[in-house]
């Protein structure tokens, strides 16, 4: 394993994928993203059974919404991600998400 350079992080150590909120939000504000995951997971499924339309490109954001305003269903995506290696995390982590991120770590 490579060492890290000195003034970088550790390259191991991501923070969770979906952001599990600590305070529950609004009833409606969980409605409308449960309907809006519920609607994209459904184009997803929908798109995979259509020729030539790709239906992931739908069902995993889905898949994030329903993380988001669901913390039972976002720990479990981050237990999922937690399996996956470095790699893969790394790419499923664009670098100026994973910077806000950090920002947003240190803020709290």
């Amino acid at each position: 394993m490579a060492t890290p350079r000195s003034g970088t992080s550790d390259p191991d150590k991501f923070l969770p994928l979906i952001p599990v909120p600590r305070k529950k939000r609004r009833l409606w504000v969980r409605v409308v993203m449960i309907g809006g995951a519920v609607v994209l997971i459904a184009a997803g499924i929908a798109g995979s059974a259509l020729p030539g339309v790709p239906g992931f490109v739908f069902a995993i954001p889905g898949l994030l919404l329903l993380g988001v305003s669901v913390p039972a269903i976002g720990r479990w995506v981050n237990h999922l991600d937690s399996k996956l290696s470095p790699k893969w995390r790394r790419r499923l982590r664009p670098k100026a998400w994973r910077k806000g991120r950090r920002k947003l770590q240190k803020v709290r």
